[in-house]
């Protein structure tokens, strides 16, 4: 994983395309953080989770980008970059840049559920679940986001949560707490390293969560929600 100061370094080697040559200084690294720091949280704000590390605003921290991510993020602020420095994005770094964020948005964006209305009847054969129910009821739903997962009522699965993007170098974690709202069970918890493992069981078709709270041996208290949309498998469209 590269640290956010790899990211930037990345960017101002794009800037050779547009013909930029000129050694980035401590203030212009600065500045290109700030940048980077603007275009994760619009990221962010369009339902794109790059999982971009915000609780260490450390330049040299993880950034807690996917390798696959890498390329993508740099060349977005070397476009932004560009400004800072008077000049125009060569056609060339637009269109490679261009072409890597439609990749990235397609692998992240979430696709909403959508669930069948109120004044839609069952019908006959569908109704399992409640034999007197003659409509699909409305269910309480998370917002619609890209870290709320979708479960299956009576199902369970084993969920990983790695903390090292999290945590300062050389940290590890020392132990972890976690909670579940009413209608989710965590029937096991265990940590590898900086890794937490759960194998959750979901009971109730409701919308919930689990709450982790991991602690690092140099003092770092990072907490991690899953958040899930728990559905019946009438409603979700399997009969």
């Amino acid at each position: 994983m590269k640290t956010k100061a790899e990211i930037i370094s990345d960017a101002f080697s794009m800037l050779l395309m547009t013909g930029i040559t000129v050694e980035a200084t401590p203030e212009d690294a600065f500045l290109a953080y700030n940048r980077l720091k603007d275009l994760m949280a619009e990221l962010e704000s369009r339902n794109l989770q790059t999982g971009f590390t915000t609780l260490d605003d450390d330049i040299n921290a993880p950034s807690g980008l996917q390798p696959w991510m890498n390329y993508a993020i740099s060349s977005a602020l070397a476009l932004r970059i560009c400004s800072d420095f008077g000049v125009l994005p060569s056609p060339a770094l637009t269109q490679l840049s261009s072409s890597a964020m439609n990749n990235l948005s397609s692998r992240l964006a979430r696709v909403n559920e959508i669930q069948y209305p109120s004044r839609m009847p069952v019908g006959s054969g569908q109704r399992w679940l409640g034999r007197f129910r003659d409509h699909y009821g409305q269910a309480a739903q998370y917002p619609n986001t890209a870290a709320t997962q979708s479960a299956v009522q009576y199902s369970s699965g084993q969920y990983k949560i790695d903390f090292s993007p999290y945590l300062k170098p050389d940290e590890a974690i020392t132990g972890f707490t976690q909670t579940a709202t009413s209608g989710i069970n965590v029937l096991s918890a265990s940590f590898d390293g900086n890794i937490v493992s759960l194998e959750i069981q979901f009971q109730a078709s409701v919308v919930g969560q689990v709450n982790i709270v991991a602690t690092g041996d140099m003092g770092t208290v990072v907490p991690r929600t899953l958040d899930f949309n728990i559905n019946n498998q009438q409603q979700i469209g399997v009969v």
